[in-house]
């Protein structure tokens, strides 16, 4: 213990710190892109799942092609 107080206090045990904080740091940095991946996934599977109400299709009703148009396959 003497010893790694010794090297603490000569900041020779301070580098193996840094590199930990950076690789924290790296490891937080693709977390946070991972949870905007899943974010945007999740988001297609609701679009997917609830469905677009004017076509049907898998994209929200506010994204429907058809919207522009002002047609509806099912209306026509």
């Amino acid at each position: 213990m003497a010893e790694y107080y010794q090297k603490w206090r000569n900041g020779t045990s301070r580098g193996r710190s840094t590199k930990t904080s950076n690789g924290l740091a790296a490891i937080q940095v693709q977390l946070n892109n991972l949870g905007r991946e899943i974010k945007k996934v999740n988001e297609i599977v609701y679009a997917a799942q609830v469905g677009c109400e004017q076509c049907k299709g898998p994209h929200y009703t506010k994204d429907c092609p058809l919207k522009e148009e002002g047609k509806n396959p099912y209306y026509t």
